[in-house]
């Protein structure tokens, strides 16, 4: 056949298929539209239309999979937020204790902390809203506080020691969102580097990070992705092309509309040599996935820790013409060695969402034998030839059972109940000036600082009271022996975020944490981590 009638031929071919999509669109339209129309003009109570679209919508989804999903508009504006690594405001963390909103920190050289903003200040005035009560809620606050570049927010506030009420006009910035929680040396060579989501920001900051730690002496990296669920795919790619040197395989991608696309590495990355852990759990999902099974699967490092949640499908977002979006899953990721770790769902999506709940139940979480993967099909890493599976997330190369006394029932009620943030609120209004004259670096803080026993009673009165009126009244001094020592530890973190940052916070709790002490086991243990690899020496060092 001749060109011009071939490109003739295909022509009418796709004039076909468009005309014949839009005629199916046409008679969906059709009918959800005549639906709408009978329930306006004869429906007994007045609806909205605009909800009973957003239910449609979701209904439509629910036919599909876990993870095509809608989200309202307001949704779409903390998602994008996230996902870029900013939002516009006045930088602040804070709290709610007593019917007051309580600044816990303020971030450094943003809005609020040039305005003059302090930690404990009681903001009691924001424009005209008094802040009390009722108008204490955190949908209610996020929207006072955050608003366009330039604006300006007149805020009163109560400070500790000063009788009038202070005024401020704070003038609202581009605030950016850290995505890597903490970053600090856990010992003479190794780094630690927490990431708690992938952003548009995540490779900016972690090869800033590793530059710092190198100027320490790191040598080797223990990279945290537990409770990581994911972010941007580009970011999880690029944080892969870090570890990996040219034109290695990271991940590759297809579906029904999608032909298969690979994703290699192309860049010089910033830790393609030295040894590497990276601690996974039940919560690391998605883009965590991607860069761990890369990992593992070109044997650049150890994966530590717990079976990762196991997504596998990749989603497109699309936005309507309301400002709201649906996310539809358009392809299936396989790891280099050809996994897929999507673990099983049907139609009863409440079976999927309780699957870590089943982990817990069964065992798995404290017994890697209890995981019984449908998946038998063996791929192989890459270099090493090691037995990996797909079908249900990353397995750990070893596993660190979890410590179920870390936090037991009631250690989660006293959190859920506030207490651990009302002692230290009242600890540190009472105590900042000792703090800051006795405690000037975080070092002198772990080794030196405890609480004394009036402290201790005092806060196990303000515990008891608290529980007074519940179902632990009668059991109480029991559950506090078996809790107290680990609430204490957690108290002292939340004291150091408020003397420093969230990174003093996870550098403290992780003294005791004890994947984080295994990884450390480890990663110092040159045959264990080897041998683990199954290679004596390794090319990456």
């Amino acid at each position: 056949m001749k060109k011009g009638k071939i490109f003739y031929a295909v022509s009418i071919s796709f004039m076909l298929l468009f005309s014949g999509m839009e005629t199916q669109a046409q008679h969906f339209n059709d009918k959800l539209f005549s639906v709408l129309r009978y329930i306006n003009a004869h429906y007994v109570d007045t609806v909205s239309e605009d909800v009973l679209v957003e239910e449609a919508i979701k209904a439509m989804l629910k036919q599909l999979d876990p993870h095509s999903v809608y989200f309202d508009k307001s949704q779409v504006k903390d998602i994008n937020n996230r996902l870029m690594g900013q939002f516009e405001g006045v930088g602040l963390h804070y709290d709610f204790l007593r019917d007051s909103l309580i600044i816990i920190s303020v971030v450094k050289g943003g809005p609020s902390d040039k305005a003059g903003i302090l930690p404990l200040d009681r903001i009691v005035k924001a424009d005209t809203a008094k802040l009390l009560g009722a108008n204490l809620n955190l949908k209610y606050i996020k929207l006072l506080l955050q608003g366009k570049k330039g604006s300006v927010l007149k805020v009163q506030v109560k400070r500790p020691g000063v009788t009038e009420l202070l005024d401020f006009e704070i003038f609202r910035d581009v605030i950016p969102i850290p995505s890597i929680d903490c970053a600090y040396m856990a010992d003479t060579i190794t780094g630690y580097i927490r990431i708690n989501r992938f952003a548009a920001n995540t490779v900016s900051e972690f090869n800033m990070h590793i530059e710092k730690l190198r100027a320490q002496g790191m040598e080797q990296l223990v990279l945290d992705l537990r409770d990581n669920g994911g972010g941007l795919l580009d970011a999880s790619l690029q944080m892969a092309d870090q570890f990996l040197d040219n034109d290695k395989l990271i991940v590759y991608f297809e579906g029904k509309n999608v032909s298969r696309t690979l994703y290699k590495s192309s860049v010089p990355g910033n830790v393609e040599k030295g040894k590497v852990l990276v601690l996974v759990n039940e919560n690391s999902a998605s883009a965590s996935e991607i860069l761990a099974g890369a990992i593992q699967d070109w044997d650049r490092g150890i994966i530590a820790g717990r079976r990762s949640y196991g997504k596998g499908l990749i989603q497109r977002p699309f936005n309507l013409p309301d400002g709201s979006m649906v996310r539809i899953t358009t392809a299936r990721y396989f790891t280099p060695s050809g996994r897929s770790i999507q673990k099983p769902y049907g139609k009863d999506f409440n079976e999927y969402e309780l699957d870590l709940a089943h982990r817990m139940q069964s065992g798995e979480y404290e017994d890697q034998t209890k995981y019984n993967n449908t998946d038998t099909l063996k791929h192989l890493t890459k270099l090493n030839q090691r037995v990996v599976f797909g079908g249900g997330g990353i397995w750990p190369d070893i596993f660190i059972p979890i410590d179920s006394s870390r936090f037991t029932q009631f250690h989660r009620q006293f959190l859920s109940r506030n207490i651990l943030n009302k002692f230290v609120f009242q600890y540190f209004n009472d105590n900042h000036a000792y703090l800051n004259r006795n405690f000037k670096t975080f070092n002198e803080y772990s080794q030196r600082f405890d609480f004394t026993s009036d402290d201790s009673i005092q806060y196990l009165n303000m515990a008891r009271a608290e529980f007074a009126n519940t179902g632990y009244a009668s059991t109480f001094d029991a559950c506090w022996q078996q809790s107290s020592e680990k609430i204490l530890i957690q108290t002292k973190a939340q004291l150091a975020r408020f003397l420093w940052s969230l990174n003093e916070y996870h550098m403290y709790m992780n003294f005791t944490d004890p994947d984080v002490c295994k990884a450390l086991d480890i990663i110092n243990n040159q045959s264990l981590y080897y041998i683990t690899l199954k290679s004596i020496t390794s090319e990456n060092e």
